[in-house]
Order: C-alpha cells, then structure tokens, then sequence
C-alpha cells in the first residue's frame, strides 16, 4: 500500500511505500530535509553504492547518507530546493523503497529492534517508526513523568534552592577571578529547575516563575558577597570576614560608587540571564501547560510481514 500523510505543525512527512515504512522531517544540523527508513546495511554497503548511482539523475539526494547500525536507521539527506515535490519526491521515494524491498531489507522498530506490529507514532514532537508494544511504553511512561511528583513539595523546592546556591557559588568564583559573571546567572536558573525536578517536584507554570524569582534573589545575594570577599582581600584580611559581611557591607553598599558597581553587574546579570533562558522557560511552561500529544499517525496492514 502506498499512501503519504503530512503532519502539519511539525511540518512532517510520513507513509509507506512497496511496505517500507518512511519519514521526512527537517535536520536542524544539516540545514536539510532528512527521509528516514528503518533499516540496517545489511549487504555492508551495497545499498549505498545504489544510491550514489542514482544520485546522478536525481541531484537533490544528498551526498551524506549514512546507516546508524545500533538502531537500525537510514538516513538520505534531501534538498529539496532541487527537487520537484509535485513529481520528483515520489519518483525517489518509490525507487528507494522498492530497491530495500527488492533486496529484501528489513524494517525495524527504532527502539526495540523489532519487527512485528510496526506503525508510525506521534511522540509529543517527535515522530518514530515503532512497534506496538513499545509505543504503548512510551505512553505510560509520558503519563508516569507528568503525574509524578508534586507542584507543593517542600523538599523540591529545597532541591531548587541547592541549584541555585551552586549557582551563586559559581558566581562569586568566576567574579572573583575577574571574568564577566552575567551568563552565569541563566546557570542558577537551569540549576534551579534540575534541582526542582531531582527532588521530585512536578514542573508547573508556578513553579518555574518561582524558580526565576529565587534566580534573581540569588543574583542580588551573590553580587553582595562577591563585593564583601573582594573588599575582604582589598584590606588583607585586617578585619573580620563576618563583621565585613555584616556589619560594614550594609553601609559600604550606600556609596555611590557601589551601589553603580552593584547595579550594573546585577542588571547585566538578570539582562543576560532572561535573554539566554527566555525561550527555554517559555518552552518548559508550554510543555506543562498543553497536554502532551501522543496517537497512532499512520499504520499499513501489509507491513506485519518480512521480505
């Protein structure tokens, strides 16, 4: 059976051609559109000699097609600024397929390895080639992981003042040592969430708005130690590291001079912080706010059996 399916806000094709199971997405990396079939090099090579043959009449192939042998994957570079979608890709998906099924390749499913009971699956943003049994897996693990934990829990939140802490840590050393300490910022945020999460706390918007929140309180504290230990060092030490901290600070950090200092690292720090974490915070509140979406996008009946 052939038949081709377009998953429109991933922007996917998929189907199935002479039985093979196919789908084509965009690679980031490669900057390319890439057709992936599961399938082993099972003739060590030979298949692939087909293909740079036939790269001569179709020139939107790509060059660096490669087997990923420890999960059974092809992977064909498209360029699809020299191919003719109208006509052209299903004249190079036919004659891809039909050579794999010629020669008697075996499809896979991309996890397990199997071969029995394969369809195309939806995995929130990600589509697979998969069997059944391993999908259904999935599933209940996608449900275990947005169920577990919890949004109140106090030791999660402890968890996250522990990656914030580390992160201040790392401010007042790289501070220290005389570099620009801003981007280090977006690392007690990330530290944050990873502690969250390690302590068992279930992500959520209010969570995460916390999380930023102590972020920032972090980095107002971090700049303000950072400043006592360098007035510290300044005096050699002549005083009290705690009366410094405590009781001089309070006042030093009237001055002018400091509050400017102080100032422009802790707004630097939250500036440069919110710009390198923004669409990944955006990202982990869509992620908690839209249910993860998971469905069966296609199956053919005739692919149950092996060549």
């Amino acid at each position: 059976m052939n038949k081709t399916e377009f998953i429109q806000d991933l922007g996917v094709i998929v189907g199935s051609k002479n039985d093979i199971y196919f789908i084509i997405q965009y690679d980031a990396k490669k900057r390319l559109n890439t057709l992936q079939i599961n399938v082993g090099d099972e003739e060590n090579g030979a298949f692939l000699d087909f293909l740079a043959g036939y790269r001569d009449f179709h020139p939107g192939i790509g060059s660096r097609i490669e087997f990923q042998g420890n999960i059974s994957r092809l992977y064909i570079p498209l360029d699809f600024s020299q191919i003719d979608q109208e006509n052209e890709l299903d004249q190079i998906l036919e004659a891809i397929t039909l050579e794999l099924a010629t020669r008697r390749y075996i499809q896979r499913c991309g996890v397990s390895g199997r071969t029995d009971n394969l369809a195309i699956y939806r995995l929130d943003n990600n589509v697979e080639i998969l069997n059944a049994e391993v999908y259904n897996q999935r599933v209940r693990d996608f449900e275990e992981n947005r169920n577990s934990g919890s949004e109140r829990s106090p030791l999660a939140y402890i968890g996250a003042l522990g990656g914030v802490l580390l992160g201040m840590a790392l401010w007042v050393i790289v501070g220290l040592i005389g570099f620009i300490v801003g981007i280090i910022g977006a690392v007690m945020i990330l530290a944050g969430i990873k502690g969250y999460q390690m302590f068992g706390g279930k992500k959520s918007k209010q969570s995460i708005i916390i999380i930023a929140i102590m972020s920032v309180l972090g980095i107002v504290l971090a700049e303000y130690i950072s400043i006592s230990i360098s007035y510290y060092q300044a005096i050699n030490g002549l005083i009290p590291y705690q009366y410094i901290l405590f009781d001089i600070m309070p006042t030093l950090i009237q001055e002018p001079e400091i509050i400017r200092i102080m100032l422009f690292d802790i707004s630097f720090g939250i500036l440069l912080s919110l710009l390198s974490t923004w669409s990944l915070i955006k990202e982990e509140i869509k992620s908690v706010e839209n249910p993860t979406i998971y469905y069966e996008v296609y199956r053919d009946v005739d692919t149950s059996h092996q060549f």
